[in-house]
């Protein structure tokens, strides 16, 4: 069955933040467009789909959903565009996340993100020759599935679940 886009911001039914032809808009640009442009629609649409239920379900959003019935996290109120200040239209679901949408999706095509970061944090504890250092094991940004590349478009309004970690632990002074 193919899968059907629904990115209007606010929907109880919403799926994605950003549309099959944003997704190609940003993708025509970008370096690794290739990658892109060889799958077929109903795969980009499953990416899209998969990389919008990632942010959501690996990041930690500032702000506030702007109703009870939204099926995703955004639109948000209470946040502000981090390059001119000005606060980010709640009705919508700002270009930025878009374009991590977009990012996600094209590295999902790639292959499985949890798989790859699994076996990575299962990997190396430390390796140093000189001045190179690698420490896979118990890094906790090894276990993020959400791409930094994706990330850094929302890094603003959001922070990483440590749940493959047990997640954020309230200390309290007593």
């Amino acid at each position: 069955m193919a899968v059907v886009l629904n990115a209007t911001p606010g929907a109880s039914t919403a799926n994605a933040y950003a549309t099959l032809a944003q997704a190609n808009t940003y993708h025509e640009a970008h370096v690794s467009g290739a990658t892109w442009a060889s799958a077929t629609d109903d795969q980009k649409n499953r990416a899209i789909a998969q990389a919008t239920r990632e942010l959501d379900a690996y990041l930690v959003w500032d702000g506030a959903a702007t109703s009870l019935t939204q099926s995703l996290a955004w639109p948000r109120l209470g946040l502000y565009d981090p390059d001119t200040g000005a606060a980010v239209d709640s009705a919508t679901i700002p270009d930025r996340l878009v374009s991590a949408t977009a990012e996600q999706a094209r590295l999902l095509l790639g292959g499985d993100r949890a798989a790859e970061l699994d076996q990575q944090a299962q990997g190396l504890k430390a390796l140093t020759a000189g001045s190179v250092s690698l420490t896979f094991k118990d890094d906790a940004t090894a276990r993020q599935v959400v791409a930094s590349s994706a990330y850094q478009f929302v890094s603003y309004w959001c922070r990483v679940k440590q749940a493959a970690l047990g997640g954020p632990v309230p200390l309290i002074r007593v």
